[in-house]
């Protein structure tokens, strides 16, 4: 080889070699933060389910409340339709719980789980006393959504939720 050509790849050798090497980084990084947004995008989604299933059971037993408390008649089908949606509340929220802290802490799966456990229980109430029992399950769940929320602003690292 003639002296030019060995000097045109001296000089062309070290460049190459930067450019791939900065390829090959930049390639494993981009990956790198896919993987990690994709993750927060799920998780961000299990706790919106969450909190959407929360919110749902709150409902329901704030209408329950309205029907016992001010008498506000709830016809058979609003009352199935409450019974319905808190029922698949409370599977859903079941099926994120047994998921335990696979997208959201351990701390909110253990949140639900004792929240689902709790509900519908008399406690310290007279177990004819549907008003009480009904006050007592909104609390609960009023009490779990700030729990969920706190627990969710720790575990994703935002201010607001």
């Amino acid at each position: 080889m003639s002296e030019l050509v060995q000097g045109m790849l001296m000089m062309l050798l070290p460049s190459l070699f930067v450019s791939v090497v900065t390829a090959v980084v930049t390639v494993r990084l981009s990956e790198r933060r896919f993987r990690k947004e994709k993750w927060w995008e799920m998780q961000v989604a299990a706790y919106s389910d969450i909190f959407e299933r929360l919110t749902d059971l709150q409902y329901c037993y704030g209408e329950w409340w309205k029907h016992f408390v001010h008498e506000k008649n709830l016809n058979v089908e609003k009352r199935k339709a409450l019974t319905a949606r808190r029922e698949e509340a409370e599977e859903s929220l079941a099926r994120a719980a047994a998921r335990g802290g696979l997208w959201v802490s351990a701390k909110v799966a253990h949140t639900v789980r004792d929240l689902l456990r709790e509900l519908g229980s008399p406690g310290q109430h007279d177990p004819a006393d549907i008003v009480a029992i009904i006050d007592e399950d909104y609390g609960r769940v009023e009490q779990s959504i700030t729990k969920v929320r706190g627990y969710a602003k720790e575990h994703l690292k935002v201010e607001r939720i």
